[in-house]
């Protein structure tokens, strides 16, 4: 059997190789969606605000931390905490405050709550920091984000470091000149 190209319907062929065509354009457009898609969610993801609720203590007086990790501004329509902790806690008002209005932190911005000072009675002082918190987060876009801990959580938290600009480095020396200068004035 001799093939004889003048009698093959080219048409048909074409038809077919363009049906071909077709389908597997049509699954790379799927899959280009699909891709697309989970770029949009990683990015979304990526972008989003992020709340990280901590304590932060100095010297026996405990600060509720509430930072913004994320590249975007945290949008948080409520924010919730068990009422056993705010029992607890001497200054209430900054508290309530956080609990009755909506919040606005800046990307990577932090913002502190006073929760209690070092003159509050040692047993009080234990039971603040054994009673667990219970945080609840509802930001703008719907996303709820739930926390729960207490203070003995971080009981690896030494006093706060305190960090000196360079202008403030740069002050202090001087400062420390003019007194050595004072004092060889003082000795002539």
């Amino acid at each position: 059997m001799e093939l004889d190209l003048c009698t093959i319907d080219w048409v048909a062929v074409s038809a077919i190789a363009t049906t071909f065509m077709v389908f597997a354009t049509f699954l790379t457009l799927y899959q280009n969606k699909k891709q697309l898609n989970e770029l949009k969610r990683q990015w979304q993801e990526e972008h989003n605000a992020r709340l990280e609720f901590s304590i932060d203590m100095d010297e026996n007086v405990f600060f509720l931390k509430v930072q913004n990790t994320g590249k975007s501004v945290a949008n948080i329509k409520k924010i919730e905490i068990n009422k056993e902790f705010i029992d607890e806690i001497n200054f209430k008002e900054g508290i309530l405050a956080l609990c009755t209005r909506p919040l606005r932190i800046m990307p990577y911005n932090t913002n502190y709550y006073l929760l209690s000072s070092k003159d509050r009675p040692e047993t009080k002082l234990e039971k603040m920091k054994s009673t667990p918190i219970r945080i609840t987060a509802t930001y703008s876009n719907g996303l709820i984000q739930k926390e729960e801990f207490t203070i003995n959580d971080y009981d690896y938290i030494s006093p706060s470091i305190i960090i000196e600009s360079n202008f403030e480095k740069t002050l202090k020396k001087i400062e420390e000149h003019l007194k050595k200068i004072k004092e060889n004035e003082i000795k002539i």
